[in-house]
Formats: C-alpha cells, sequence, structure tokens
C-alpha cells in the first residue's frame, strides 16, 4: 500500500490501516467490501508512485545517495546489465 512510497510509509503504515478497517467492519462501522475495495486501490496506488519515482529518480538518486545505503555503483550497472539481458 502507500507504505511503498518513500517517506509515506513512516506517517501511514499501510498494515495497520487495513486491521483497522477490518476491525471496524466487524464491529459495524465500515462495509467489509468498502475496506477491501480502498486497501486495494491504496495498495495500487502505492506500487505505481513508488514505480514512477524509481523510474524518473531511481538512477540519479542512487549514483547521488548510495553510498549512504551500502549500494555501489558497480552493483547497480551488474544488476542493469543483468535485467537487460532477461528482458
Amino acid at each position: 500500500m502507500f507504505e511503498a512510497i518513500p517517506l509515506v510509509g513512516l506517517f501511514a503504515p499501510g498494515m495497520l490501516i487495513v486491521i483497522m478497517g477490518g476491525f471496524f467492519a466487524k464491529i459495524g462501522i465500515l462495509e467489509i467490501g468498502d475496506v477491501i475495495f480502498f486497501a486495494s486501490i491504496g495498495a495500487i496506488i502505492g506500487d505505481l508512485i513508488g514505480y514512477l519515482l524509481g523510474r524518473k529518480y531511481g538512477y540519479s538518486f542512487l549514483s547521488k545517495y548510495g553510498k549512504y545505503f551500502f549500494f555501489k555503483k558497480e552493483y547497480f550497472e551488474k544488476t542493469k546489465k543483468l535485467m537487460n539481458h532477461h528482458t
């Protein structure tokens, strides 16, 4: 869900929200169909935003800040070569 989006997941943990939605559906405050629908939409939107951010800023972000995450440029090149070989 939205925890897949950088920084957003810190403020809105998706699993907790889904569990709370299930609880509220159980006690009759929400409809279970609505909880399932919005959880699905949230998961799709969160993944899509994460993908688009990675596609637009991925390489430049990793080139600039990858060293802080123990990510070396040769790892990226090796992964890129592997992905190009299999797609």
